[in-house]
């Protein structure tokens, strides 16, 4: 009996050493993960979006888990980089490996679809965070109404700029001149005078 209890201790002090070990490894990766992200960050800022693609790649090699901080720099650095593509698949891979959504992932790849005249895309996306029961914002309407102004969906752009007056989010000048440019591109002069007011442009 006392050498199968020596045994039964002995695995257990195995396995006590092998979680700590697992845990030691787990806070490395972690900490990794933190610098990895400032990196990515700080690659972003400097619009150079091919380093901090490399290294997000990097990343999956070293196996440090990518967390929603990381895709979002990542998403940032594509639209300072006018990488709308990359933006959209980066946003759909956090779905399939489960990495969570938020308002901050969504602006910067509808504002990556902005620079780059995409409004079908900016529009999918605005929809994907209303089902996602996710806040749009000035941000958001803001990228929305600039896409649509060079997609030349001027209905588009003044509902959404009801939408923000219906959810008393307040829009800037950049905004509102984007909205009007939309219809004034379009041929719809009176579409905007209609919306805004006649006063307002006299």
């Amino acid at each position: 009996l006392a050498g199968f209890q020596q045994k039964a201790a002995h695995e257990k002090t195995l396995r006590r050493q092998g979680q700590k070990r697992a845990i030691g490894a787990q806070t490395d990766a972690e900490k990794e993960g933190i610098v990895y992200n400032a990196c990515i960050s700080a690659c972003e800022k400097a619009g150079q979006w091919q380093h901090a693609l490399a290294l997000f790649q990097e990343m999956e090699g070293c196996r440090i888990p990518r967390t929603s901080i990381t895709y979002n720099a990542t998403i940032s650095a594509c639209e300072k980089g006018h990488e709308w593509e990359r933006a959209l698949r980066f946003v759909a891979d956090m779905e399939v490996f489960d990495v969570e959504r938020s308002a901050i992932t969504y602006n910067a790849c509808i504002a990556a679809c902005d620079e780059a005249g995409q409004w079908q895309h900016a529009l999918l996306l605005l929809g994907d965070m209303s089902r996602n029961q996710l806040q749009s914002c000035a941000i958001t309407y803001h990228a929305c109404v600039m896409a649509c102004e060079k997609g030349l969906q001027w209905r588009f752009a003044l509902s959404f700029m009801s939408d923000m007056h219906a959810e008393r989010i307040e829009w800037n000048s950049n905004t509102l001149n984007a909205a009007i440019s939309a219809c004034e591109r379009s041929g719809q002069w009176s579409a905007a005078r209609q919306k805004f007011g006649q006063n307002f442009f006299s």
